[in-house]
């Protein structure tokens, strides 16, 4: 099992800075018996480790040598090896930098090293689904900064929406898992777009329009900002508390274009206790 960490963002909206973003101080660790500052993208290390990942690619920028520093100061149950990123190119390119060290048997983690998520094992009940891509959603209050996903009256994903102002949807996605084979998939169709695509957002849109079937599938124990949560499964709608995700996977040719969309039901579920942070 590999991760992705996509790091190579300069962090503007926050600059000046003495150090990467990706370093910004958020609690403590112990190392050689002393404790010292934890940056925020090593929540998200130990939450692939956690998961099972036993390689993890942090891409970087050329200028972000202190990532390396940082992260080469202690051993951890994953190797953890970078790959730079010349020019900001965007999410798409940073994630496929990472593409020739993936295997098709592989599954593939990525996530955001700016986000904070309890509990650790977020990853986990969306890894034992049997799905090529699965996409973790969270309700969040402003959309219009990351990529809110749109379902339609009957309860169907109809588009991603990337950092429109005018979001129509509360819920985007926070963290992806995949196949190895799908990751690679989803690689050669930004090829054949001609790298067109920044974020990953307009390249899952491309992804459906061409005729991948989307379907329902279940994630335990996640949520966003403590607010209430959606949840599905493959073959009926549930309610499991703190919870949603959406799959994606090869058509299937017994369907025809109506029914390759994804159902969605939303729950009441409330009192969580468990949550995650966008902390920058």
């Amino acid at each position: 099992m590999i991760g992705i960490i996509p790091a190579a963002g300069a962090g503007q909206r926050i600059q000046p800075l003495g150090c990467s973003k990706e370093l910004l101080p958020v609690g403590s660790r112990v190392v050689d018996g002393v404790e010292r500052p934890k940056a925020v993208s090593e929540y998200l290390v130990e939450r692939m480790i956690a998961a099972g990942a036993t390689q993890i690619c942090v891409v970087i920028s050329a200028e972000k040598s202190d990532i390396v520093r940082y992260f080469a100061e202690r051993d951890y149950a994953a190797e953890i090896f970078y790959v730079v990123q010349q020019h900001p190119r965007g999410l798409c390119d940073a994630l496929f930098r990472a593409e020739p060290f993936v295997r098709d048997d592989q599954t593939v983690l990525i996530g955001l090293p700016d986000t904070i998520w309890f509990p650790e094992n977020a990853y986990t009940p969306a890894i034992k689904q049997n799905a090529d891509v699965n996409l973790v959603l969270f309700p969040v209050l402003t959309p219009a900064v990351f990529d809110a996903v749109v379902c339609d009256e009957l309860g169907y994903v109809e588009r991603v929406e990337v950092k429109r102002p005018d979001a129509h949807s509360h819920w985007i996605w926070g963290a992806v898992t995949a196949r190895g084979s799908a990751f690679r998939a989803l690689k050669r169709l930004w090829d054949a777009r001609h790298r067109e695509d920044e974020f990953l957002g307009h390249l899952l849109n491309a992804y459906m329009a061409a005729g991948m079937l989307c379907a329902p599938l279940s994630q335990a124990n996640t949520t966003w900002m403590w607010e209430p949560s959606k949840a599905i499964t493959r073959r009926k709608i549930t309610c499991a508390p703190r919870s949603f995700a959406a799959a994606f996977w090869q058509p299937d040719p017994r369907l025809d274009s109506s029914q390759r969309r994804i159902p969605f039901n939303q729950s009441g579920c409330s009192g969580a206790q468990d949550g995650a942070h966008h902390v920058f």
